[in-house]
């Protein structure tokens, strides 16, 4: 192997090791053993958070959930509200979002705003006024689950929307 080779790779290989640093430092400290929780929180690696449930529907509400620390509705998620509420148009909803207790109380405050928010922008693209629409936020005070567990509060963030006038 030339020297010019030996350099080339050399420059090659620090090029690789810049990039990983790069990468690694905006992977928002997981290499440490540690996940960000939003709102300044933190939580062992060894403790991550339960996946999502799948939306739950009942007569006269549905219920959609969240990721940790997550706005990101998913496809079922979508479908389930879109469904639900086309199928008594002319009534009023309920929209109202939660959260887990990881991080302050008003950064889940925020979220559960936010969370709420977009299911009402769901639905409001389903053909429903905003007029019929309450949106509100509840942040970590009606929890539907155990907070002091990861599927509890997988459970806690959620997004119900209820049926408040023309129920069948």
């Amino acid at each position: 192997m030339t020297s010019k080779t030996k350099k080339m790779l050399f420059i090659g290989a620090g090029a690789f090791v810049l990039v990983l640093v790069i990468l690694g430092g905006s992977a928002g400290a997981t290499e440490s053993g540690y996940l960000g929780t939003g709102g300044g929180g933190r939580r062992r690696r060894e403790e991550r958070e339960s996946p999502a449930p799948s939306p739950l529907v009942e007569p006269g509400r549905v219920v959609v959930f969240f990721g940790h620390d997550s706005k990101d509705i998913s496809y079922a998620s979508r479908q389930a509200v879109t469904t639900f509420v086309m199928t008594n148009p002319e009534a009023s909803y309920a929209v109202e979002g939660h959260s887990s207790s990881d991080g302050s109380r008003s950064y889940n405050l925020d979220l559960s705003r936010e969370r709420a928010a977009r299911v009402a922008d769901i639905i409001e693209t389903a053909g429903i006024g905003e007029d019929q629409l309450l949106v509100t936020g509840a942040g970590i005070d009606e929890p539907m689950g155990d907070n002091s567990t990861p599927d509890g509060r997988a459970l806690n963030r959620r997004v119900e929307v209820v049926r408040v006038e023309g129920e069948e």
